[in-house]
């Protein structure tokens, strides 16, 4: 351009801030030039009219500002002044417009190329005529649109209408991976192509031209990069053709495609579909909250017969929905959630159904605020109103076990059983038998259970019989189809059988065909578990009753019928005495007090039986110490290096130590030293002497009844020691101490 004049520019813009920034730009960076703006198309004419205008420079703001009704209007007066459009057109469907009506030059519209506006003013003003040409007639030379396509940054082309190509930009070259010496004229799609797309572009081609609209489809073009472009996976990019008419004297006389890259919104709309099908399919309810806790999207779910609603619908908050008693809780987990967005937040809480129903819902929250497809907290809730229930059921049949466990009587521990069957179970029509001899005999049975609905069976018959000898349970769907199931009632249309133990059976009957299921048979089996384990204990106590009973009769006759003649024994000895003196009279004394210690000690251990009374917390220390005042020491010492308490029947423990004392100074010696003490990890304690200790062949007989190491020795004792441990379920062994004596050591209690 000359530099020996200035240059006005007509800038054209509704905005006022860019009016500004543009005339400041241009005449800082071109001092020839002087800027002047104006605001609409009324005031361009006036300026034309008034003023010498070099170049046009318009933007594009619809609908207050038309670039094209601003190019036509100064077409129509100024056919050749340049026009420069500075816009961002390139995906509006404007191109081929911009090219027929006869725009000089084009710079997309941003701060960075207000440089490259000045350039393309210069140029549009050099350039007033091409090839002898008026500007305004450029459509109908293609090749004359060149500078105007080469500024766009999309990938652009120009084809006649017979579908050759004229010309292309150096990104649409870039595109295709065509050199820039490579002459695109005349090219057709089948040399850029494969055949079933080009087939489809001259299609569009056609409809253009036929129709004069702009037409939009997709296209594959192989990727030029593959090893630094990743964006797909399949070495092809996919891109937007959309391809418009340029008109010359209202005919089409050529066709302006734009190609746009949507390779990532294809991919993205991928993942939201996939996301979508998600949400939508998940056997879950999903549910996306924003970060002030409302809901942006729920799935459809179905509890029962109602539907889960989080929110009346969405944008309100999700805890509206939830039980007032667990709103507080929701509340802390969403925000826990907010707060930590690498975390999955478990959380539980009832909502009600629109049927009005309560159901229980467990649900793992993640955040994803700013992180698409999601952009939320992605809530993922199941129901589990049925696990809530099982939970419910077992807590119940816990405390019920406790009412059976309680029973004193096998009959009473089957009646408990059936009316837990019934009201915790819903087991309404059930029954209990237990086996007396070759029999299955009805013990207790439900009140829903009709007369008739149990019987005597032997046990080996029917499905009771079946449950009893293998021991495993049993579910019957439809009792007609089962050969080995024989109800008690036609009514009778499926069954459940489960094994008490090795006492007898549980069996529950429906009406209806498929009644029970695995939950139900797991929990009957618990129950079972605790009937059979009652019953066990109760026939152990009838045991030991019966035990005690004879032991106490055992211990009657012993008290009378062998201690009265024993005392007229020692009677008479005493007056032996008095009446002569013998050597045989010593001996016979001692024998006969060896007789009474052996019915003492025999009426203790007839006493003592194999339960303990009462339990309560008894300091070893303290009890050690008054035991040893009980116990014939001489001059034996004890030292107590126990601590702690233990759950004992008090009295009984001290016959136990009184006992292990006593033992001690009797083979240890009147000096012996006894010490007791406790056994590592709190498990019980010792009691060890520095005697002589005991000789291993002894150790496994020792606490057998009658047996002793002395010659005087009852063998008692230690009888009644392992008997009073093992009815305190403990248990008692015998070792060598460290001073090379005997220790005792009581274990399996904890000492506190």
């Amino acid at each position: 351009m000359r530099d020996d004049r200035s240059v006005t520019v007509l800038y054209v813009d509704t905005n006022p801030r860019l009016r500004e920034l543009v005339e400041t730009s241009l005449e800082r960076e071109r001092e020839t030039f002087n800027v002047v703006t104006r605001a609409d198309t009324n005031e361009l004419r006036s300026s034309l009219e008034s003023s010498t205008i070099d170049c046009v420079v318009g933007a594009h703001r619809p609908p207050k500002l038309d670039a094209l009704e601003l190019l036509e209007t100064l077409r129509e007066e100024y056919p050749q002044l340049p026009f420069v459009l500075f816009a961002d057109i390139s995906l509006e469907g404007l191109l081929a417009e911009v090219v027929s009506a006869g725009v000089t030059e084009y710079v997309e519209e941003s701060n960075e190329q207000l440089g490259a506006l000045a350039d393309s003013i210069e140029r549009a003003i050099d350039g007033r005529a091409i090839d002898g040409q008026e500007h305004g007639q450029t459509a109908s030379r293609p090749h004359q649109c060149e500078t105007v396509l080469q500024t766009m940054s999309a990938a652009v082309f120009l084809k006649d209408v017979d579908g050759r190509y004229l010309l292309m930009n150096e990104t649409c070259r870039a595109l295709f991976d065509l050199e820039e010496s490579t002459d695109v004229t005349g090219l057709t799609d089948e040399d850029l192509f494969a055949l079933d797309q080009s087939e489809r572009s001259r299609e569009r081609d056609r409809r253009v031209v036929e129709t004069g609209e702009t037409v939009e489809g997709e296209i594959d073009i192989p990727r030029v990069d593959t090893e630094t472009d990743t964006s797909t996976d399949t070495g092809t990019k996919k891109y937007l053709i959309r391809q418009s008419p340029v008109y010359r004297d209202g005919t089409v006389e050529a066709i302006c495609g734009v190609l746009t890259d949507i390779t990532e919104q294809k991919q993205r709309e991928r993942e939201l579909e996939q996301y979508r099908q998600y949400l939508e399919h998940s056997p879950d309810i999903m549910v996306v909250l924003d970060e002030d806790g409302k809901v942006e999207y729920q799935s459809s779910f179905r509890v029962g017969g109602g539907e889960v609603e989080l929110a009346g619908c969405a944008g309100e908050p999700f805890l509206k929905a939830i039980h007032p008693d667990d709103v507080e809780k929701a509340q802390k987990d969403f925000e826990q959630a907010l707060d930590s967005p690498d975390e999955v937040v478990l959380s539980e809480f009832r909502v009600r159904t629109t049927d009005g129903e309560w159901v229980w819902l467990e649900s793992r929250a993640h955040n994803y605020i700013g992180e698409e497809p999601v952009g939320g907290i992605l809530v993922s809730v199941r129901d589990i109103s049925q696990q809530k229930a099982y939970q419910s059921t077992l807590e119940a049949l816990h405390e019920a076990a406790t009412a059976i466990q309680q029973a004193k009587t096998v009959e009473e521990a089957c009646e408990r059983t059936v009316e837990v069957s019934a009201n915790i179970l819903s087991f309404y029509q059930c029954v209990v038998v237990l086996r007396e001899g070759e029999w299955l005999v009805p013990y207790a049975r439900s009140e829903a259970t009709p007369s008739g609905g149990a019987r005597r069976m032997h046990v080996t018959e029917g499905l009771a019989g079946k449950t009893f000898q293998t021991g495993e349970s049993y579910i019957v769907d439809d009792v007609a189809q089962d050969d080995t199931s024989k109800p008690a009632k036609e009514t009778y249309r499926s069954g459940l059988s489960v094994p008490i133990g090795e006492y007898g059976v549980l069996q529950a009957t429906s009406t209806d065909v498929s009644g029970f299921d695995a939950e139900d048979l797991a929990l009957a089996e618990l129950l079972c578990d605790h009937t059979a384990s009652t019953i066990a204990r109760i026939e152990r106590e009838q045991r030991l009753a019966r035990k005690k009973e004879r032991l106490n009769e055992f211990a009657s006759f012993v008290s009378h019928d062998l201690r009265n003649p024993l005392n007229v024994a020692m009677l008479r000895l005493d007056l032996l005495e008095d009446e002569c003196d013998s050597e045989h009279i010593d001996h016979l004394d001692a024998a006969l007090e060896r007789m009474d210690q052996l019915i003492e000690d025999l009426l203790t251990l007839a006493r003592q039986g194999e339960t303990v009374g009462e339990t309560e917390a008894v300091d070893l220390a303290e009890l050690a110490a008054r035991c040893w005042t009980t116990v014939e020491t001489n001059c034996a010492h004890l030292e107590i290096a126990v601590e702690g308490t233990v759950q004992a029947d008090k009295s009984r423990l001290s016959t136990v130590l009184e006992n292990l004392f006593s033992n001690a100074i009797d083979h240890g010696g009147d000096d012996v030293t006894v010490t007791i003490g406790n056994l590592p990890d709190e498990r019980g304690f010792y009691v060890a002497d520095d005697g002589d200790g005991i000789d291993e062949t002894d150790r496994e007989q020792l606490f057998e009844s009658g047996y002793s190491t002395r010659d005087d020795g009852t063998g008692i004792g230690l009888a009644i020691v392992k008997q009073i441990v093992r009815a305190h379920g403990w248990s008692i062994d015998v070792t060598e101490s460290e001073d090379g004596g005997a220790r005792f050591e009581v274990s399996g209690m904890t000492v506190e």
